[in-house]
């Protein structure tokens, strides 16, 4: 069994830490399966039909994107740095293998899959909400440093960054 992983919401999980120069980021890793630019994640979000001005990760800016599949360790995505620092970590239930985010939880208690109803119930109301196709929305919490993103009323996806004030 592995080892359970916790989410420092606003910060990151375990040596992973948003503002971490991205050498001492990847050391704890395996190779990412795909970098790309921030012209090329771009194309890559309009190819899927998504407008990238209501994407978080976009507004912030970024230099490069690390994409990962199926970490054994951690339910981690993608990592995006700018200017060789980490600034957004996202993180999901979809590219990972089960027992990884069922090992997996936020240092509030909270879980993969779990639903907006409890999310709420503990963390409050959301500060921003943008509709998704195919998603439930993302539901973002700026001053924690946090977006979720929900499907069929379960977490999906959990996205980390610096907190800051709307």
């Amino acid at each position: 069994m592995q080892a359970q992983k916790i989410i420092k919401i606003g910060q990151g999980i375990d040596n992973i830490i948003l503002g971490n120069h991205l050498t001492d980021v990847i050391v704890h890793l395996p190779p990412a399966d795909y970098i790309r630019s921030l012209d090329q994640e771009a194309e890559v979000f309009r190819e899927h039909g998504y407008v990238t001005e209501n994407f978080l990760q976009f507004q912030i800016g970024f230099d490069e994107v690390h994409q990962y599949q199926e970490l054994e360790n951690y339910p981690i995505f993608k990592l995006f740095f700018k200017d060789e620092r980490l600034c957004y970590i996202a993180c999901t239930s979809y590219a990972v293998k089960e027992e990884v985010y069922q090992n997996t939880v936020l240092d509030n208690g909270i879980r993969f899959f779990d639903s907006m109803e409890t999310v709420r119930k503990q963390m409050g109301e959301f500060d921003k909400t943008i509709a998704m196709e195919s998603y439930d929305g993302k539901f973002t919490y700026y001053s924690q440093g946090i977006e979720l993103i929900f499907a069929e009323n379960a977490l999906r996806v959990i996205n980390l960054f610096k907190p800051f004030g709307r």
